[in-house]
């Protein structure tokens, strides 16, 4: 999965520079935009966006100061996103770094300047995760490529993982040890499952399963519809037939 963005209390010439500009970037995905606090705060704690660009300067729409509403985020989530402030002038860039934002940009908005934002978010934030990952038993050590993995599959307190060509490899962890070492492709979608939505080949919403490669089936839940939700947005935004 990309790096999730949201655009809050920005103009509507504002969005679609940065739309534009987010489009020749395969890591970044805009999947909200809004210019009215409510909207705006439950569009955030639904999909947990990674990066927010957001327009301090107060406006009709947004009934709440800006400012406000950024502070307000500290009290409901565990770790506040990347947040770029958006204004017209430089003396409120102190304001912004105090406020916790990790850059400002100058209204209106550049090409180059949003370029070199985004790059830089992508060169300092985001994670680079490793192409394998090391399983042990005491001193015995197996290397996995992520790139082979399916799907892990809770066992207890143990974990399996079930590689392509079927084949299968347990692990001596449970399964809550490896959600957060895992890259964004690799999302919970129930209590004993973790998938790899690069193979993933069918949602069925009725029957709450999803069909990964090589026909492996798994059931989803209520609990984590939240982030079928979330990949309906971002993967299936191929255009259908």
């Amino acid at each position: 999965m990309n790096t999730i963005v949201c655009i809050i209390n920005c103009e509507k010439h504002t969005r679609l520079r940065i739309g534009k500009i987010l489009d020749d970037y395969s890591e970044f995905s805009c999947l909200g935009n809004s210019e009215k606090y409510e909207e705006s705060f439950a569009l955030i704690l639904k999909i947990n966006p990674d990066l927010i660009f957001i327009d301090l300067r107060p406006r009709e729409k947004f009934s709440l100061d800006p400012t406000q509403f950024i502070r307000e985020l500290y009290q409901y989530l565990d770790y506040l996103p990347i947040i770029i402030a958006i204004f017209r002038t430089r003396d409120r860039a102190y304001e912004a770094i105090k406020l916790g934002c990790t850059d400002y940009l100058i209204n209106p908005l550049t090409e180059l300047e949003l370029r070199k934002c985004l790059l830089m978010v992508k060169r300092k934030f985001l994670k680079v995760y490793p192409e394998k990952i090391c399983l042990r038993s005491y001193s015995d050590y197996q290397f996995l490529h992520l790139n082979q993995i399916l799907l892990l599959k809770a066992d207890g307190n143990t974990t399996d993982f079930h590689l392509t060509g079927k084949k299968k490899v347990p692990a001596f962890k449970p399964l809550k040890n490896f959600e957060s070492i895992l890259p964004k492709n690799f999302i919970r979608v129930h209590k004993s499952y973790i998938i790899n939505t690069d193979y993933l080949l069918r949602v069925n919403f009725a029957k709450s399963r999803l069909t990964l490669f090589e026909n492996n089936v798994v059931p989803f839940s209520r609990a984590h519809r939240t982030q079928l939700d979330l990949l309906k947005d971002t993967l299936f935004n191929l255009e259908s037939v």
